[in-house]
């Protein structure tokens, strides 16, 4: 049973020709660029956007996000989530797949998006218009790297943090593939610190302990792979072992899990508007203040990047 005593009801749609009708008639309305936005404000309103995108077709893929995003604004969402890889696709398992790897590591290079390319440029200006905030799910090129990454976009448009995938549960890691990432950052907003992992991520216990100990109390998973119960269960898992906000954000399911592991809205079935208004805990989760990580050490530290499991 969902949760029904929240200060706002789920709100799941799907994706229309209306919305963009209603953003014009309520965009009047909605925050203004000169509007002064609290400080310090712990109670947000997050929108996970379903959408399924076309693989390698960034303009479709574009225009899609943009009409869901301004949606969810109309809506009065303070945040928005997109899935992994959202912008392109997720085409690293076609890259994967290929009989031709050279071949498909060059259409993947062509094909990923620098930080200061032509769609980021779109999401920072859409960011700033709306005054929300972004998560964009995309691969992102980097000299001749990709990264698997999920930016944040704050209400003037400025990036203010990029996640790069750091766990896989394959290969794919190996270049000329993605490239994994070497931080596990948190990232300041008026409501307080959040953190991102990237789908496999998330069944790494440590990923999202180390957000939590960073002080994030929002922790946000946009996602391609797999789901059903199993994730569920996940999803709820790492929310109550870290006392944050958890929202999981997948091409066909959205999930939004309380900092007492309950799962308090979700939608199934691609293209659909999650939009759930929460609030944010002011205070470590107290399991983490009784951690004990001098009994750990002597074990996690020699089986580091061991592929063996005992």
């Amino acid at each position: 049973m969902l949760n029904k005593n929240l200060s706002r009801e789920v709100l799941v749609k799907s994706i229309g020709c209306w919305s963009c009708l209603m953003w014009v008639l309520a965009y009047p309305l909605s925050v203004t660029a000169g509007e002064k936005v609290p400080s310090n404000q712990r109670t947000i309103t997050i929108a996970s956007c379903s959408l399924l995108p076309r693989k390698w077709d960034k303009p479709f893929n574009y225009q899609k996000m943009e009409r869901m995003i301004r949606d969810a604004a109309v809506q009065g969402a303070d945040l928005m989530v997109t899935p992994e890889g959202a912008l392109d696709g997720y085409v690293i398992g076609e890259v994967r797949k290929s009989p031709n790897k050279e071949e498909a590591a060059k259409k993947y290079l062509a094909v990923a998006e620098h930080l200061d390319g032509d769609y980021v440029t779109r999401f920072r200006n859409l960011a700033r218009e709306l005054r929300v905030y972004l998560v964009v799910g995309f691969a992102e090129r980097a000299g001749d790297r990709v990264y698997n990454t999920a930016a944040l976009i704050d209400r003037k448009g400025e990036i203010v943090g990029v996640y790069h995938k750091n766990h896989g549960s394959n290969e794919f890691f190996n270049p000329p593939f993605n490239y994994p990432g070497e931080d596990i950052p948190v990232f300041d907003t008026e409501f307080g610190k959040l953190g991102i992992m990237i789908c496999y991520d998330r069944q790494i216990p440590e990923v999202a302990t180390c957000l939590a100990l960073k002080g994030a109390r929002l922790i946000l998973v946009p996602s391609y792979g797999s789901r059903g119960e199993w994730n569920d269960i996940l999803i709820r898992t790492r929310a109550r072992d870290t006392g944050a906000v958890t929202v999981f954000t997948h091409p066909e399911q959205s999930l939004i899990a309380d900092k007492s592991g309950n799962l308090v809205a979700r939608s199934d079935g691609s293209d659909q508007l999650l939009i759930q208004t929460v609030d944010l805990p002011k205070k470590p989760f107290k399991t983490l203040l009784r951690r004990r990580p001098e009994l750990y050490t002597a074990i996690v530290e020699p089986n580091r990047h061991s592929e063996k499991v005992p």
